[in-house]
C-alpha cells in the first residue's frame, strides 16, 4: 500500500548487502575525529552559516570521510547551480560537463524543522544536473539525512551524529555509505539498488500462500515422442474421419507454443491422434492404424513402456487436458497465460494448471508476477526465458477481498475477448488480401509483411505485394484499399489502445495488493 507518511525515514540499504564491507572495518582514527566534532556542535551553532559550512566541509567531509577540497581532482565546491539552492556540491568535475555525485544543504537552525523539510522537497528535485545516480544530504550538523536523488519518494536514511559515538554499528554503517571513495566512485549508489531489490524480493515473497497452494500443481504438456506421426492438419484429420468415423473419438484440438499468447490461445487447426497408454485398441481404429504403420520402426525404437501406437508420455489427469485451462509456454519473451476455453491438448512445450480463474490468469500476465518469473528464470541467448512448473508453482498469490477478484476477472475476460476480436480482425484481412489480391487467392503463402500488415504504412503495404507476387492493386481499386487498409488498421491500433488501458488497470491492482510503494513500483516497471 502506498505510504502516506509525508517524509520517511527508513533503512534504504540492506545490511545482508553491506555485510561483507562492514566486518572488520577499524574506525578508531575516525571515531577520535567524530568525538572532537561532536564536542564542538555547541559552539558551531553560535556561528554564521559560511563558518558552519566551512567547519563541516573541513571536519566531517574532508577529515571524517576523506574527501578532498584542494589538488586536480576537486571533490568539495561551493554550488555553482543556477538558484544556488545547494551549500557544497560533492562529486568529480569536469568543465565542459559538471556533475554532483551529492549536493548537501545545511539547516540554518540547530534542528531541522517542518519548514526545512518542506523548502527541501519543493527545491532539490529541481536540479536536474544531480539526478543520475547521486544523492542529496541535508544536515544540521550533527543529523545527516542521505536522499537517493533518483528516487520517486522523497525518502531518507537518517544518521545522528551524536548517537554514533556509542553506536559502532550505526557509525560504521554511515562511513562506508558516504566516505568519498565509496560515494564518488559510484559504490553507494550501486549498493542502493541491490539493497531496493532486495528489499522489493522480500516484500513480494512474503507471507502469501504458493500458487500450488491455492490452485494445485502445474502440469506438463504431453510428449508424443514422434510429432510427425501424431499431429496431423485439419485436412489428414478430414480424411481419417471420412475413412472411419470412429477415428472421430480419438482425434483431439492440439496447442502447440506457437498457438500461446497473452491472454488467449488461437490454435492453427491442428490435430492429435490421442493414444495415451493402456487405453485404446488401435485395431479398433484402422484408418488411424494405417496412418500411424509408416512410422511404426521409428515409434518402437521410443524409450519407455508404451505400445507402439500409444503417446510417450501425458500428465496426470489427462481427463482435465479436454476441459477449459489456463495454459503458458515453456519458452517466451513476454508473459503468455491465457485461459483456453477449447479444450485443446498442449503439446510438452507448454504448461498448464486444470483450476481456471480469471483472478489467476491476470496475476500472471501482471507485472510484478512477470517479474517474479523472470527472476527465477532461466535467460536464453535469444532472450527467450525458460519457465519451470516449480518455478511458477512457488509464485506468490495474494488472497484478494471478492470485489478486487471480480475486476480482476472482469479485466482478465475483456482482453481475452478483445485479443480474439483483434486476432479475428487481422486474419480476416489477409484472408481479403489473398482472396483478392494475390494469384494463387487463399492457396498463396503470405511473406511476414503481409502475414503483419498492420504494422505498415499502406505503401509498403501495396510495395510488398508487387515485390513478392509481381502483381500489383488495380488502379481503379486503388483508392478502395488504402481506405480499407487505413479502417481495420485504426481498429486493431484501438483494440491494443484498449487492451494496454486494462493490463495498466491490473498493474495498479497488482501493485496496491502487494503493497509496493513508487519506487518499488518504478523498479519493476524499469525491469520488465
Amino acid at each position: 500500500m502506498e505510504n502516506i507518511q509525508k517524509n520517511l525515514s527508513k533503512s534504504l540499504f540492506h545490511t545482508q548487502i553491506l555485510e561483507s564491507e562492514l566486518k572488520q572495518l577499524d574506525l578508531s582514527a575516525q571515531k577520535t575525529v567524530l568525538q572532537t566534532w561532536v564536542s564542538s556542535l555547541d559552539e558551531l551553532n553560535k556561528k554564521d552559516k559560511a563558518s558552519r559550512v566551512s567547519a563541516f566541509s573541513a571536519g566531517i567531509l574532508e577529515k571524517l570521510l576523506g574527501y578532498n577540497a584542494s589538488g586536480n581532482t576537486i571533490t568539495i565546491q561551493p554550488d555553482s547551480s543556477p538558484d544556488h539552492f545547494f551549500d557544497l556540491l560533492l562529486g568529480q568535475f569536469q568543465p565542459a560537463n559538471q556533475k554532483a555525485a551529492a549536493a548537501l544543504k545545511l539547516e540554518p537552525e540547530s534542528s531541522i524543522s517542518p519548514e526545512t523539510e518542506k523548502t527541501f522537497e519543493d527545491e532539490a528535485w529541481k536540479f536536474a544536473e544531480f539526478q543520475g545516480d547521486g544523492f542529496y544530504l541535508l544536515t544540521n550538523l550533527d543529523e545527516i539525512r542521505l536522499y537517493p536523488a533518483r528516487r520517486k519518494e522523497k525518502v531518507y536514511e537518517r544518521f545522528v551524529l551524536s548517537e554514533m559515538l556509542q553506536d559502532d554499528a550505526a557509525f560504521s554503517r554511515f562511513y562506508v555509505l558516504l566516505n568519498a571513495i565509496n560515494l564518488l566512485s559510484g559504490k553507494t549508489a550501486q549498493w542502493l539498488h541491490e539493497s531496493a531489490l532486495l528489499f522489493l524480493n522480500e516484500k513480494l515473497k512474503g507471507p502469501y500462500q504458493t500458487l500450488k497452494e491455492m490452485y494445485g500443481p502445474v502440469h506438463r504438456g504431453i510428449v508424443t515422442g514422434l510429432d510427425e506421426a501424431f499431429i496431423v492438419d485439419e485436412t489428414t484429420k478430414d480424411r481419417l474421419i471420412k475413412e472411419d468415423p470412429r477415428s472421430a473419438d480419438i482425434l483431439k484440438p492440439y496447442v502447440e507454443k506457437e498457438d500461446l499468447d497473452k491472454w488467449t490461445t488461437d490454435s492453427r487447426s491442428l490435430w492429435l491422434i490421442y493414444t495415451p497408454e493402456n487405453l485404446y485398441d488401435i485395431e479398433s481404429y484402422p484408418a488411424i492404424k494405417n496412418h500411424l504403420m509408416p512410422f511404426k520402426n521409428r515409434l518402437e525404437e521410443r524409450p519407455g513402456t508404451q505400445k507402439w501406437y500409444e503417446l510417450q508420455h501425458i500428465s496426470a489427469h489427462p481427463e482435465k487436458m479436454f476441459s477449459p485451462k489456463l495454459g503458458f509456454s515453456k519458452q517466451s519473451h513476454d508473459p503468455t497465460f491465457a485461459i483456453d476455453k477449447n479444450g485443446g491438448i498442449y503439446d510438452h512445450s507448454s504448461f498448464y494448471t486444470t483450476e481456471l480463474d480469471y483472478y489467476l490468469v491476470a496475476l500472471l500476465n501482471s507485472s510484478v508476477l512477470w517479474y517474479l518469473i523472470r527472476n527465477s528464470s532461466t535467460r536464453k541467448p535469444d532472450g527467450t526465458y525458460e519457465l519451470t512448473a516449480s518455478g511458477i508453482e512457488k509464485l506468490p498469490v495474494p488472497d484478494a477481498p471478492g470485489l478486487v477478484r471480480a475486476r480482476m476477472g472482469q479485466l482478465s475476460d475483456f482482453c481475452h475477448d478483445t485479443v480474439l476480436t483483434r486476432n479475428d480482425l487481422i486474419k480476416h484481412f489477409r484472408g481479403m488480401t489473398a482472396y483478392n489480391l494475390l494469384p494463387d487467392g487463399l492457396s498463396s503463402k503470405l511473406t511476414q509483411r503481409l502475414h503483419n500488415w498492420f504494422v505498415h504504412e499502406f505503401d509498403a503495404f501495396r510495395s510488398e505485394i508487387i515485390d513478392s507476387f509481381n502483381t500489383d492493386i488495380p488502379a481503379d481499386d486503388l483508392q478502395l484499399w488504402n481506405d480499407y487498409f487505413y479502417q481495420e488498421r485504426n481498429k486493431v491500433f484501438n483494440m491494443n489502445a484498449d487492451i494496454a488501458r486494462a493490463e495498466k488497470e491490473i498493474d495498479l491492482i497488482v501493485y496496491e495488493l502487494f503493497g509496493l510503494s513508487p519506487d518499488e513500483i518504478d523498479l519493476i516497471e524499469r525491469a520488465v
